[in-house]
């Protein structure tokens, strides 16, 4: 796991000690850089990327958000989830999952980054999904899972 904000990486740490994951990585990384100087080791065996997006699925509980929205914002952040999804791809394993997450509802950022990341990477989609979590007064978040071919 990588943010750019220490205090992300420790609430990482107590929500994997609360729910007993105990084998992971975790560094302090700009994933829109180029980190092969620390990762030119790395070969994972899987890697969650919770993809910074317009946070759209949140805006049931934050509709204050939607003031500082403006569409433009959807691009910018399908551009920075494609890099940075480039970024990390070749520290995969081959047959290994990238499971990417987003809390945003529209196919921009969703759908359209999968068929991107499928036709420009190493990538075969398994599975994906817009989970409504308005349904359940909760927030609305995108997952697909993309196996590296090999």
């Amino acid at each position: 796991m990588s943010d750019l904000r220490e205090s992300i990486l420790l609430n990482l740490d107590e929500r994997f000690r609360l729910a007993g994951i105990k084998k992971y990585h975790k560094k302090e990384l700009d994933l829109l850089k180029n980190n092969d100087q620390v990762l030119h080791h790395y070969q994972f065996d899987g890697i969650i990327l919770d993809a910074p997006c317009t946070g759209s699925g949140t805006w049931g509980r934050t509709p204050e958000m939607l003031t500082f929205f403006s569409e433009q914002k959807i691009s910018f952040f399908s551009n920075m989830q494609k890099y940075i999804a480039q970024n990390v791809i070749k520290y995969l394993k081959p047959g290994k999952p990238l499971i990417y997450i987003t809390c945003s509802a529209f196919a921009e950022e969703n759908e359209e980054v999968v068929n991107h990341l499928t036709t420009n990477l190493p990538l075969e989609l398994e599975k994906m999904e817009l989970i409504k979590g308005y349904k359940n007064q909760a927030d609305s978040m995108f997952v697909a899972r993309l196996i590296k071919k090999a």
